[in-house]
């Protein structure tokens, strides 16, 4: 999978995390690339905002992130999750420990 990143015009108001791990969700565009669906974020609720959005077909907006279920989307039947580790160490870390259920993990 090519993945485009996308840097949007949105910022959040986000508290500091004990991981510096940033993740966004993917979606698909029109003209078939990959993309971010919204800026990476720090804050895992932001991912269950996003994900409640979309199953519900509504709008749900919290310290700055907004996601309109009736017209952003992502994958969702495959929950592509994408991830911006900081380091190398961090990453081989984090690998370490989701190795056993993930079927692929791409650097």
């Amino acid at each position: 999978m090519k993945l485009t990143i996308v840097k949007y015009k949105t910022t959040y108001s986000e508290i500091g995390q004990d991981l510096d791990v940033r993740m966004s969700f993917v979606k698909l565009t029109e003209d078939k690339q990959y993309v971010n669906a919204f800026n990476f974020v720090k804050c895992r609720d932001f991912l269950g905002d996003a994900m409640d959005a979309l199953l519900n077909k509504k709008k749900n907006s919290i310290y700055g992130f907004v996601f309109d279920g009736k017209k952003d989307t992502f994958i969702a039947d495959k929950m592509t999750l994408i991830l911006q580790i900081p380091s190398k160490i961090k990453f081989e870390d984090i690998k370490a420990n989701v190795e056993h259920f993930l079927h692929l993990i791409v650097s």
